[in-house]
């Protein structure tokens, strides 16, 4: 064993260098005087929990603080960024080779083999789709954002607070909810929502339909929009309700055309004959509460009596438990910005 071996530093035995003893010393009064305790790690399950729920934390957090900035900060501002997709759209009225800016008054003209793609800042994008034309008419303030579709068709995937697009046509207008939905015009002036994602709210200034994802709603110049309907509904029930909606007849052809709504009506077909309550008598949307329950029963609290009296409350808790979202909750519809 080597001469400088000490082995005081190695166990404590034997007599410690004074060197060694000066240090001690010195730093005595740092010593630790209470028993040691002996602590064990999380287990590797609880470690992986917190981290996981520190994660759904902050996610949330996140995604919060961009729901609420993103109607703001991703706005479009006066002009829009418009791309050619297809062909050689006209806006206002020059040739888009390949990408420009639109403004109000401006406007987007498609012919049979062309297709373009206005975008609307960071919080959608809209469509147009051949033989169309898409005109921007501005807003009197910086809240809405209103546009026209003379002709045509337009998808738009749009995701922001309700009501901060408008969509005229000649017939009606439609108002983003939140959603993603197809809006066409004829040549007539014929209109015609089709909803994939959310609500659409078409209306004029004397009628309002809100429209849910998969139902489609038309509009006649003149008359305004009409009910929401499912395309899958039969043909008479289709026919029933649009000279229902759009036709004055007597007394006698608008009860057939009633009762053959009732009998062709189906479970999914509920939120049509509930939406046709403001227009009916009495006696009419009694009958309707009655179709209805038999084609699913109504929850606890909402009563025949309600339904007669267009107990609002009632209505939208019959809707609910037939699993139609509330129509403000539009950030639920966050997919749609990403596709």
């Amino acid at each position: 064993m080597s001469e400088d071996f000490n082995p005081y530093l190695w166990d404590g035995s034997g007599e410690p260098d004074p060197e060694v003893r000066r240090l001690e010393q010195l730093l005595e009064r740092y010593r630790h005087t209470q028993p040691l305790r002996v602590t064990t790690a999380a287990p590797r399950r609880r470690r992986v929990w917190l981290w996981a729920v520190s994660a759904v934390a902050a996610s949330v957090a996140v995604f919060a603080l961009y729901v609420a900035l993103l109607p703001r900060v991703g706005r479009p501002g006066a002009m829009w960024k418009v791309a050619a997709r297809a062909g050689s759209p006209l806006l206002a009225g020059n040739i888009l080779r390949d990408a420009g800016l639109m403004g109000p008054g401006n406007s987007i003209e498609t012919d049979q083999h062309s297709r373009a793609e206005l975008f609307a800042g960071l919080i959608g994008s809209i469509t147009v789709e051949p033989n169309s034309r898409l005109r921007m008419i501005g807003s009197p303030d910086d809240k809405h954002f209103r546009l026209a579709l003379d002709r045509g068709r337009i998808a738009a995937r749009l995701w922001a607070p309700p009501h901060t697009f408008a969509f005229e046509t000649p017939s009606a207008t439609a108002w983003d909810l939140g959603c993603a939905f197809t809006l066409e015009v004829q040549d007539s002036g014929y209109g015609l929502v089709r909803v994939t994602s959310g609500w659409v709210e078409f209306e004029d200034n004397d009628h309002e339909t809100l429209i849910p994802a998969g139902a489609v709603a038309i509009a006649l110049p003149g008359r305004g929009p009409g009910s929401p309907f499912y395309e899958d509904a039969t043909a008479d029930f289709k026919s029933a309700l649009r000279r229902l909606d759009f036709e004055t007849v007597d007394a006698a052809a608008h009860d057939s055309d009633f009762s053959q709504l009732l009998r062709d009506a189906r479970a999914r077909d509920i939120y049509t004959l509930l939406s046709l309550l403001r227009e009916l008598s009495p006696a009419e949307r009694g009958r309707i509460f009655d179709r209805a329950a038999q084609l699913s029963p109504p929850p606890s609290g909402v009563t025949r009596q309600g339904i007669v009296d267009r107990n609002w409350d009632m209505i939208s808790a019959w809707h609910r438990s037939l699993g139609y979202s509330n129509a403000k909750t539009w950030w639920t519809h966050w997919p749609d910005a990403l596709r």
